[in-house]
């Protein structure tokens, strides 16, 4: 689809790197996983009982679901940060150089 739209990749998805089916099977599970987290004022993480879920519905053993909770948790940390750090940026271009009625700052 991106293609027939674009006629080629976007720049940021030229240069992603190959991974191998382990890792995209976590990634996998951390989009489906994505849509679990509440998203009341803010980005909340990924709930630990979808992830037990997850994990139960693949048939990990406790071990598996160890690591996998840990990757999970590290992607869902790190993709949150990526989010409230676009927010700021944001609403600090909203805010920061705009004048008011009166013509202040």
């Amino acid at each position: 689809m991106i293609l027939a739209v674009h006629g080629s990749l976007p720049g940021q998805w030229q240069d992603k790197p190959e991974l191998t089916d382990r890792e995209e099977w976590f990634f996998e599970a951390f989009f489906e996983l994505n849509t679990t987290r509440s998203l009341g004022f803010g980005i909340g993480p990924i709930p630990w009982t979808a992830l037990l879920a997850y994990s139960q519905e693949m048939g990990l053993c406790d071990d598996e679901f160890d690591e996998f909770r840990y990757l999970i948790t590290a992607l869902d940390t790190e993709y949150r940060e990526i989010i409230e750090q676009d927010e700021s940026k944001k609403q600090a271009k909203g805010h920061g150089g705009q004048k008011n009625q009166r013509g202040h700052r």
